[in-house]
């Protein structure tokens, strides 16, 4: 079984998890980077 660890956290090969990037694509608008946080 593959493992690391991320602060306090055990991963393993059970665990999912979803990483998002929004960077700068929200080209500054507020609106436009809360839809892309909900959309992720």
């Amino acid at each position: 079984m593959n493992t690391i660890k991320l602060g306090n956290k055990i991963i393993d090969d059970n665990s999912l998890y979803f990483i998002a990037d929004i960077g700068a694509n929200h080209n500054g608008s507020l609106e436009k980077a809360i839809e892309l946080i909900h959309s992720s």
